[in-house]
């Protein structure tokens, strides 16, 4: 008996993977006709949720012109750049990107439980370790916090005066005159000059460049990287985790063991087979 039960937990763990595997693959007999399954579900949060989520984070619906005007001025230190340095350009980008992390995590963990949907409708027992409801076809949106920016804060809005005329600005000219101590919070009030606008602008072009690249590099690779390292593997691991698992001697009993409730059916089949052979011979009798 011990040699039967292990062969059919076997081959049940065993049929069990390769139909999972046809699932993902699109390659299962029972095609749907009406909604998207398995492989194909996994394919839409790659190529529609994950790419439309990346693809809707703006850089500057978070950085505004007065930020990047006070992150150039903190940059520059003591002295102010001749050039548009580097340094607020690559501050604000590494914010940004930051920001794709979010979305990134989000899609792994829908096609995680893509994944366990897939067993799930195998009709096979299992719960999700996570509660998502990947029904609903979408990502739960989310607005990340908004990182504090350097703005600084205390000072009323002046005139332009100078390089730094904006940056200083204040009602209180006299104060400015007479050298006293700059207050404990200042602020980059006031319109930008043209310098400024021109430092801005050249910020703004190349963190929307840059930021176009790294969207086009996450969206290609992210998806790349989920199929490797969980839906790939999850695939080739599958059947060994099962058989470590569930192949063992001391369970194989317990796990073919039928429910009270089928074992109730088949005898009340069993009687009722019993009661038309009967029944049926009878009715021959007679005729």
């Amino acid at each position: 008996m011990l040699g039967n039960s292990a062969n059919i937990v076997l081959n049940i763990i065993t049929e069990f993977t390769n139909e999972w595997r046809t699932v993902l693959e699109g390659n299962n007999q029972e095609l749907s006709s009406v909604e998207l399954s398995g492989g194909a579900r996994i394919s839409f949060v790659f190529h529609e949720l994950y790419s439309n989520g990346v693809k809707a984070v703006d850089p500057f619906d978070q950085v505004k012109d007065i930020d990047i005007r006070t992150i150039l001025y903190n940059s520059s230190g003591s002295s102010p750049a001749l050039f548009v340095g580097t340094t607020a350009f690559e501050l604000i980008v590494k914010q940004q990107i930051k920001r794709l992390e979010e979305p990134s995590l989000k899609c792994a963990s829908l096609v995680y439980d893509e994944l366990a949907m897939a067993i799930v409708n195998e009709k096979h027992n299992a719960s999700k370790p996570v509660q998502v409801d990947p029904k609903s076809g979408k990502p739960i949106p989310s607005t990340p916090a908004r990182t504090a920016s350097p703005t600084l804060e205390g000072m009323s809005d002046g005139q332009n005066g100078g390089f730094f005329g904006s940056f200083f600005a204040s009602k209180n000219k006299k104060k400015m005159a007479a050298m006293e101590a700059p207050p404990p919070i200042l602020k980059a009030s006031g319109t930008l000059s043209e310098r400024e606008g021109t430092e801005v602008e050249i910020i703004k072009l190349l963190i929307s460049s840059y930021y176009n690249i790294v969207k086009r590099t996450m969206i290609d690779m992210v998806p790349k990287a989920i199929m490797l390292n969980l839906v790939q593997y999850t695939k080739d691991e599958m059947q060994r985790e099962l058989l470590e698992n569930m192949y063992r001697t001391d369970t194989l009993d317990d796990l073919l063991k039928e429910s009270d409730y089928t074992v109730r059916r088949r005898k009340e089949c069993q009687q009722m087979v019993e009661s038309l052979s009967k029944a049926s011979e009878i009715v021959s009798q007679v005729q």
